[in-house]
């Protein structure tokens, strides 16, 4: 290989054009395309030695072969830019493993987008004239900054004047490593891409998009960043890659290969009466009990099924689920088996995330010095779980940015002069604790957590997660504990995590379940009469104990259960086991003390049906003690009448307090209230 002749491998290649490749030629030609795609596996068989001197030494062969182009084909005006794909994996480099050695060679890698510029101009040659003896001189650039001639190598003077500009399309994309890849803890690489030419073109940007995956071949570079505040570069370069070649590599739970053994070992489990029971003792089996939360998290792992309709509306399949109560209960646990099994999820903690880290926001280009698109974890996570610890704790203004993805699972960007729409299919798993440390299953949810009750009713299910001391209960606790500290291997999962990512994977691919008549009938009988139970008192405002967004969280449920089994039809089955989660959520969460009802307001308002009521009592109250008392109402006369009424104090002045805060009466002077004129 070391005598072979550049002329030589030039007719080798144009040899193996002209046989193998001379229709596509022909067809780019005539189409107006502007790149051809080449098999190297195709190369290497036709001559290993032009395919190894290719691989060794791509831009200086690629120029050349592109060169040759024209000499094939006839009419050949624009330059044709030549594509590999199919590159052995003995050239495949992860991210974190691209060092000094890989410069200047063929390889590829794979990753996340984590930010795309926008497309802009580059400058890669300059003709420069001298300004002593019109000497013009060429010039290669390089990626960041502009490169003059040093002197004239005619009159050796250093004054110079552009006389000419070439420009390309360039567009710079961060690549990062697939949290997939990762050991541990160990932060995610990134690696520059700088792609010109034909992969810039609209149908190529959309694969380069934040938050898909794909694969990319190209030629590894260095280059220097100048030092801040100085003309001076660092000794220090950093590394880029030239791409020659895309594709996209969707991986979400589709990704994992399944051999035939593995195919054979879901089916069978598919078919276990007992697999619910099993996938439950899979998921965090150190922590005891909370069967119903750990069958929730499975369903949440397989997934409904999105529905696209003829409208033009979209309906999601993914379910969040909110886990909320008391501290030390496991909850942080549940949410990191999750991360662990799920192959496309991410954890964050509210603490440390915002809304420009979680949604997507927009950075200026180090390189290109343009604006860049930088995605956040919720697209990242796109087609997966996002875990979401302590979700409370984050700011407002960031919680705010949830609200578009989580249900139109999308996210709009229009910041610089960056506008875009990103796609997260993502599913939600999220923690919160109370605001006073313990849970009060007597209080509403949205006084006991700092979320609002927006965000709080795009949860699919709700969770409560008590400590309450129980001497039984205790005693099996600790015996749980202390046998898990005494032997690591106490608790090891019934079903291994692999598997179980295995069989979600399979039938999120294979599965697309439909709703059957009899669990069509079983959900709407449920829906139906639990919303038109009735009332205690007919002069009560009426609660509200469901909606119909739970009605289509109980779909996605039993679609769910149905994928855990394998099942193309949702059965009456499957309707029931969704019902039971539903009911879990809605007794421990929705009841009303008051009325004794279960009231949907409880979770997702600020008011329930029985306040609103007692409300709407102590407006007509006060009308009363108007035609008495005048516009200002003396405030221990509004509290005797109200006990008169059979409201009692403190619930009197509860309900005053909550009028105040919602602008429905103020105090002019102390013990003094006057209701606000409409």
């Amino acid at each position: 290989m070391g005598g072979i002749e550049e002329s030589e491998v030039v007719e080798k290649f144009s040899h193996f054009i002209s046989e193998c490749y001379a229709k596509e030629l022909s067809k780019v030609l005539t189409s107006g395309e502007k790149s051809l795609n080449i098999d190297y596996a195709e190369l290497d068989k036709y001559d290993q030695e032009v395919a190894e001197l290719l691989a060794d030494k791509p831009e200086k062969y690629i120029k050349l072969f592109e060169e040759s182009i024209q000499q094939v084909e006839d009419g050949v005006n624009s330059k044709i830019f030549l594509r590999f794909f199919n590159i052995p994996t003995n050239y495949f480099v992860k991210i974190k493993d691209i060092r000094s050695k890989h410069l200047g060679k063929l390889v590829f890698t794979e990753g996340i987008v984590r930010q795309a510029s926008a497309v802009l101009p580059m400058c890669t040659k300059i003709i420069f004239r001298c300004v002593g003896c019109e000497q013009l001189i060429l010039v290669e650039q390089e990626v960041s900054i502009i490169k003059t001639p040093e002197q004239c190598p005619n009159c050796r003077k250093r004054v110079f004047k552009i006389v000419e500009h070439k420009f390309v399309d360039t567009q710079r994309v961060i690549l990062e490593e697939s949290p997939e890849t990762l050991e541990g803890g160990s932060q995610p690489m990134r690696l520059n891409i700088i792609l010109r030419n034909d992969l810039v073109d609209p149908e190529i940007i959309k694969r380069t998009c934040p938050g898909s995956k794909i694969r990319v071949v190209g030629v590894v570079h260095e280059f220097s960043k100048p030092i801040a505040g100085s003309k001076d570069k660092s000794t220090l370069f950093d590394l880029l890659m030239e791409g020659n070649f895309i594709e996209s590599i969707e991986r979400e739970y589709e990704d994992i290969i399944l051999n035939d053994d593995d195919v054979k070992q879901i089916e069978l489990l598919s078919s276990d009466p007992d697999i619910f029971e099993k996938l439950v003792r899979s998921i965090a089996p150190s922590i005891k009990g909370k069967s119903k939360i750990k069958e929730a998290l499975i369903l949440q792992m397989f997934g409904g099924v999105r529905k696209n309709k003829n409208d033009g509306t979209k309906t999601r399949g993914d379910i969040h689920i909110l886990l909320i109560g008391d501290p030390g209960t496991g909850k942080s646990q549940l949410i990191k088996s999750v991360t662990s099994i799920a192959p496309k999820s991410r954890f964050v903690s509210g603490k440390g995330a915002s809304g420009a880290g979680l949604t997507a926001t927009v950075v200026k280009d180090e390189i290109l010095r343009g604006w860049a698109l930088e995605a956040g974890a919720l697209v990242l996570a796109n087609k997966g779980i996002l875990c979401i610890d302590e979700i409370d704790k984050m700011h407002p203004d960031d919680r705010s940015a949830m609200h578009e993805a989580m249900e139109q699972q999308q996210i709009s960007i229009a910041k610089a002069n960056v506008q875009a729409v990103l796609n997260c299919q993502t599913a939600i798993l999220a923690a919160a604790n109370p605001k006073y440390g313990r849970f009060d299953q007597y209080k509403p949810i949205p006084d006991q957590i700092d979320m609002p009750v927006t965000l709080l009713s795009r949860f699919d299910l709700i969770f409560p997660v008590r400590d309450i001391p129980n001497k039984k209960e205790d005693e099996e606790l600790a015996m749980h504990i202390l046998e898990g500290q005494k032997d690591d291997t106490k608790f090891a999962p019934f079903i291994p995590s692999n598997v179980v990512r295995k069989y979600a994977s399979y039938a999120r691919q294979h599965v697309i379940p439909k709703l059957t008549d009899p669990a069509i009938k079983e959900i709407s009988d449920f829906f139906v009469n639990l919303r038109n139970k009735d009332v205690i008192n007919e002069t009560d405002v009426k609660p509200v104990p469901i909606t119909p967004r739970q009605l289509e969280a109980m779909v996605r449920l039993a679609e769910a259960s149905a994928k855990v089994r394998l099942s193309n039809t949702v059965t009456k089955e499957d309707a029931k086991r969704a019902i039971d989660l539903m009911k879990v959520y809605l007794v421990k969460l929705g009841f009303d003390p008051d009325t004794g009802e279960i009231d949907i307001d409880r979770v997702v308002s600020n008011v329930t049906s029985s306040q609103r009521s007692k409300i709407y009592e102590m407006v007509d109250l006060m009308k009363d003690l108007e035609k008495n008392f005048g516009k200002d109402l003396p405030l221990n006369e509004v509290i005797n009448e109200a006990k008169n009424r059979g409201i009692e104090e403190a619930k009197a002045e509860e309900i005053i307090d909550k009028m105040k805060r919602s602008g429905e009466v103020f105090e002019p002077r102390n013990g003094v209230v006057r209701r606000m004129p409409k």
